[in-house]
């Protein structure tokens, strides 16, 4: 658990994992997060949404907010959900358990294959990528079937 973390909003820092996994209660983090090559990528404890399509997510990605953080979210790119596999190899499981998190089903990205790329061929619909959370893989659905939304926000080196 090296690179997890939770942000703790009291505080406001960022807690490795297993320091914060000995608080009183460790559920009352909102944001966990895993070391990216950029920073520290923070996820949303909960979905922001269950079932959204493409465009609906990324609307409610950007208009999350936590009180008092003058934060930009936003879903999380294809090059994310890399490091993302790599964090659920450190137990990130683990920690969204712990913390009353909900991490699980196929979570839209933020990125759309052109209208005109091969995805799309033979859709008018268009394509985008889409995760699955519990596991990593990622794959692409049609923008225009509900996914999951969970809002990500990169805290830079």
């Amino acid at each position: 658990m090296k690179n997890l973390y939770v942000f703790d909003l009291d505080a406001d820092k960022l807690v490795p994992a297993e320091e914060w996994m000995k608080e009183e209660d460790p559920t009352r983090a909102q944001l966990f997060g895993f070391r990216t090559e950029k920073g520290v990528l923070l996820m949303t404890k909960k979905h922001v949404a269950y079932s959204a399509t493409f465009e609906e997510a990324q609307a409610l990605a950007a208009t999350f907010s936590i009180e008092g953080k003058d934060w930009k979210f936003r879903c999380i790119t294809r090059r994310e959900v890399i490091d993302y596999q790599d964090a659920l190899d450190e137990g990130l499981l683990d920690l969204v358990k712990a913390i009353g998190g909900d991490v699980g089903g196929w979570v839209w990205t933020s990125e759309r294959d052109a209208k005109d790329g091969w995805f799309a061929r033979g859709s008018n619909a268009g394509y985008a990528w889409i995760f699955y959370a519990t596991g990593g893989n990622i794959y692409n659905g049609s923008v225009s079937n509900a996914y999951r939304c969970q809002a990500v926000l990169l805290l830079e080196n």
